[in-house]
């Protein structure tokens, strides 16, 4: 995330953190639509593991699942979405083998080259 600090709730961001992580969004975005395609994307930003403890210590992160209607083909394995449209399932039940993970990573990162902005 773009806070520098520790952000306990939604509403103690600030209107500069809000505006900063916007146009990270709209990076992101651009990115995954580049890379593989992606149709639509669900953002959840969920804090209940926070409460698990006590006292909690809750902080603001943000989960992404890029949603695609069409299925992708990488390095010989089929991606598909099967709940494009819906609430996806919490678990996906298949392993990546790790080179292919590290082969989407390098997509990814070639595509997001082009989004950097350099920061004072």
């Amino acid at each position: 995330m773009v806070a520098k600090r520790d952000v306990g709730s939604l509403s103690d961001l600030t209107k500069d953190e809000w505006l900063d992580f916007t146009e990270l969004i709209k990076k992101i975005e651009a990115t995954y639509k580049k890379s593989f395609g992606a149709t639509m994307f669900n953002w959840t930003c969920l804090m209940n593991n926070a409460y698990k403890n006590d006292p909690p210590n809750p902080h603001v992160h943000w989960h992404l699942l890029p949603r695609y209607k069409k299925a992708v083909t990488f390095k010989g394995i089929d991606f598909g979405d099967n709940e494009f449209g819906s609430h996806y399932a919490r678990k996906i039940d298949r392993a990546v083998p790790d080179e292919v993970f590290s082969e989407i990573v390098k997509v990814i990162k070639k595509f997001s080259r082009q989004y950097r902005t350099k920061k004072a």
